[in-house]
C-alpha cells in the first residue's frame, strides 16, 4: 500500500491528510493482532474503514466505519445515521441505487435479499438521507462494489 498505492495523485486522502483504507469486513482477518501486524505495513497512520458492525475486529486501528446495503434499505440507513455515525471518529454513509444479488443464479451461495430500484426512487432516498445527514458523516460511499453480481450499478444497461 505504501510504495503502490498511497504515493498516487488519485488515491483518497481524508482532510487529515491521512491516506483513506477501507475493506469489505473483515471476513477472514478477524483479531486485532494480525491486524496490528498488518498496519505496520502502511508505515503512516491511516484512516482504516471496516463496516461499522465489524469494526470491534479491527480493534484500535478502526479510524471509524462505514455503512452498507442491508435488508432492512432505508431504515438501516437511518439507524447508521441516527445512532452510529456520531460514535465513530470518521463516518461513512451509503447510498445505492438497489439491491439484487446474482449468487445464486451464479452459482455463488444463496440470495441475500432484494431491494426494489424502483425506477431511481431507492437512489433518491439514499441520497436524500445523506444530504440531510451531512453533518454526522465524512464520507459517503456510493456502493457499487460487485455491480452486476449485486444488482447496485448506476449506469443504465440493456
Amino acid at each position: 500500500m505504501k510504495n503502490n498505492y498511497f504515493p498516487k495523485n488519485n488515491f483518497i486522502r481524508a482532510s487529515s491528510g491521512k491516506p483513506f483504507f477501507g475493506i469489505f469486513g473483515p471476513i477472514n482477518i478477524n483479531d486485532e493482532a494480525s491486524w496490528d501486524y498488518a498496519m505496520t505495513a502502511t508505515e503512516e497512520d491511516v484512516v482504516f474503514l471496516p463496516l461499522y458492525w465489524d469494526k470491534y475486529k479491527v480493534g484500535q486501528n478502526a479510524g471509524g466505519g462505514y455503512d452498507w446495503v442491508i435488508e432492512s434499505g432505508v431504515s438501516g440507513i437511518n439507524y447508521f445515521y441516527t445512532y452510529v455515525a456520531s460514535t465513530l471518529d470518521y463516518a461513512m454513509g451509503c447510498a445505492y441505487p438497489g439491491f439484487n444479488d446474482f449468487y445464486a443464479e451464479g452459482g455463488w451461495g444463496n440470495n441475500y435479499f432484494y431491494l426494489e430500484h424502483n425506477d431511481g426512487i431507492l437512489l433518491n432516498q439514499t441520497l436524500d438521507l445523506a444530504i440531510q445527514n451531512k453533518t454526522s458523516i465524512d464520507a459517503l460511499q456510493l456502493v457499487t462494489w460487485n455491480d452486476f453480481g449485486e444488482g447496485t450499478m448506476y449506469e443504465p444497461t440493456y
